[in-house]
């Protein structure tokens, strides 16, 4: 950074250096015009008065404006001289129309263009103009000459800094600490574990609440099922902040309550996922406020033709909580024969 700073002021510099020169040599040999002492010379006419100088000039430009096609620039050449310096001219198509436009080929002051309708009357404007174009230069030269004290005080300060620790090292790096602890919060709100239960952890115990479940299962379809109740569960105790670390839904809530439809789904999910291979046994019909979760009866729906379709064909009813394959807090389609759908919609 210090040294980009350093390359692009020494070339600003250089460039700024080139100015002064020519701006010196030119007010140096420049003429004055003011008051009395105005002179300027158009086509070989010499005039001492500011409106007939103008007139004699508008009339020039307005011919060649009036002849020209306004296809490209075409350069009318010198026509005349002011304090000191040959005026040429040339036209100029723009949007606005084709333009005249007068400049001081032998000096840096700047050019000065007019629209046809400027010429139709002109009075001295239009050598007034020409005149503060040629004054300008000393605003010039000094506007530069400030550019390159300013310009040569920041490549100096940028050079004595090559090679420094920087001042604000620590600011900056808490800075970046800080940035990156957002981003990793955001990522982890953005992008949530699909469940609580390393998938990979096959067979492995689980502790606490999760104990009554067992050890995850084997088989693909029941161990996908598993992990959604737990992910499941783990979201609806810290929805409704459960701490109970033995019954995994806490108490029974209050059977008109929101949070009573979310228990019941659960409940069933949980029966599922603790089932035996084949159909429940009176084990899993169980009083609502026990150790263990209450189980009211569950209801089993097979998608395929047959009755004795296996279980990876089924799908459970789980009182608004499953999703398309059956998992999650979806709707499934025998939803609609369900008198009192639960109000509790969260995602796991």
């Amino acid at each position: 950074m210090l040294r980009h700073r350093v390359h692009t002021t020494t070339a600003t510099l250089s460039a700024l250096n080139t100015e002064v020169p020519p701006l010196r040599a030119a007010i140096e040999r420049r003429v004055s015009t003011k008051g009395d002492a105005f002179t300027a010379t158009i086509n070989g006419a010499r005039h001492t008065e500011r409106a007939p100088a103008a007139a004699a000039l508008a009339t020039h430009l307005s011919t060649a404006l009036a002849s020209d096609r306004g296809y490209y620039r075409r350069e009318l050449g010198n026509i005349g001289t002011l304090g000191g310096f040959t005026v040429t001219a040339a036209t100029v198509p723009t949007q606005q129309g084709t333009q005249a436009v007068l400049s001081f080929p032998d000096c840096p002051a700047r050019a000065v263009a007019c629209t046809a309708g400027e010429l139709h009357q002109p009075g001295p404007g239009l050598i007034v103009r020409l005149e503060n174009s040629l004054t300008a230069m000393d605003r010039a030269l000094a506007d530069t000459r400030a550019a390159i004290t300013a310009t040569t005080s920041e490549r100096d300060r940028a050079q004595a800094r090559l090679g420094m620790p920087f001042d604000k090292a620590d600011q900056l790096a808490a800075a970046r600490t800080h940035q990156q602890e957002i981003t990793a919060r955001m990522t982890a709100v953005q992008n949530p574990p699909a469940a609580t239960v390393d998938p990979a952890a096959v067979g492995a115990p689980t502790a606490g609440w999760r104990a009554a479940l067992g050890t995850r299962p084997t088989e693909p379809a029941r161990a996908q099922h598993w992990d959604a109740v737990v992910s499941m569960v783990d979201t609806y105790r810290s929805t409704y902040a459960i701490t109970d670390p033995a019954r995994a839904l806490g108490p029974t809530p209050d059977p008109d309550s929101e949070r009573a439809a979310a228990h019941r789904s659960l409940t069933r999910e949980w029966a599922v996922a603790t089932l035996p291979a084949g159909k429940p046994s009176a084990d899993h019909f169980a009083a609502a406020d026990t150790d263990a979760p209450a189980i009211p009866p569950m209801l089993e729906h097979s998608d395929a033709n047959t009755p004795d379709a296996g279980t990876a064909s089924r799908r459970v009813d789980v009182d608004g909580l499953t999703d398309n394959s059956g998992y999650g807090y979806g709707q499934s389609y025998t939803d609609r024969h369900r008198a009192d759908p639960p109000s509790f919609k969260a995602s796991y």
